[in-house]
């Protein structure tokens, strides 16, 4: 790209001077309506021509990598954050859906949302590694410290039926 455009800046140069010295041409009575310097002018010109469109084409290849460059870099300044607001999208998820579902079926739903979300493998492992923890963290804060959590639907019903 650089040299691209160094080239023809150089070329529009060198088909400047070319112009420049075939108008130094002199004529003589023996020449045609195009003169002797016709040719000389006429390669000049084409040559200046090229020149220009290699010009326009580094010009657009550079602003074509810089804006890459742009959108590479906000991607990388705003990819954490974005992902960021991902997680506390889920972590809404869960508040909202906590008291209908109860905690244990609420926080199952949170570790698989959070695993897939990062990139976990869609496998049978992600569900059954969500339903160990949700059961670990009930054990932890409801059955061994007593903390009080969401009941939810399915609690209620349970209890209602006895179980």
């Amino acid at each position: 790209m650089g040299k691209d455009l160094a080239s023809g800046i150089a070329m529009l140069v060198i088909s400047g001077i070319v112009y420049y010295g075939a108008t130094g041409i002199g004529t003589s009575f023996m020449a045609d309506p195009v003169g002797p310097a016709g040719l000389p002018k006429l390669l000049a010109v084409v040559l200046g021509v090229l020149s220009l469109l290699l010009i326009a084409q580094a010009c657009i290849k550079l602003w074509r990598t810089r804006d890459k460059a742009a959108s590479e870099t906000f991607e990388k300044r705003w990819r954490p954050h974005l992902l960021a607001m991902g997680m506390l999208g889920i972590g809404v998820g869960y508040v909202v859906i906590a008291e209908i579902v109860g905690y244990m079926v609420g926080i199952a739903l949170v570790i698989l949302a959070t695993s897939l979300y990062q990139g976990a493998a869609r496998s049978w492992r992600a569900p059954a590694i969500a339903l160990g923890g949700a059961f670990s963290f009930w054990l932890l804060f409801v059955a061994l410290l007593d903390i009080g959590q969401p009941e939810g639907v399915w609690e209620r019903l349970l209890v209602s039926l006895g179980v």
